[in-house]
């Protein structure tokens, strides 16, 4: 498991660093929603290209689990670029989710 970017050049913190982070992600999968769980929680923060989930196509689980709270809102209310459309469930199987990383 990557553990953002980071790493211990000492043999025993590197496995003491595997350990905690199974033991996060286990802790993130017992608790996520259900559209999140096996995401890991802990990545390498400076791979360039992201990752293959980076971008997902949205589903109704994705919808209800990130977006539903949002439903009927305009983007400027909530941070996010959906071409001036609301939040609604007519975006499931149409719009996708993405990741975007400012800070690198």
């Amino acid at each position: 498991m990557e553990c953002g970017g980071a790493f211990y050049g000492d043999g025993k913190k590197q496995r003491i660093q595997q350990e905690l982070a199974a033991r996060f992600q286990h802790l993130w999968d017992a608790e996520a929603p259900v559209a999140c769980i096996g995401i890991p929680l802990s990545r390498d923060v400076y791979k360039q290209n992201g990752y293959a989930d980076d971008a997902m196509l949205l589903t109704r689980e994705l919808y209800d689990a990130l977006l539903k709270e949002y439903e009927g809102k305009e983007e400027s209310e909530y941070h996010a670029d959906l071409a001036y459309e609301p939040v609604s469930p007519e975006m499931i199987g149409r719009k996708w989710l993405v990741v975007v990383d400012y800070h690198t």
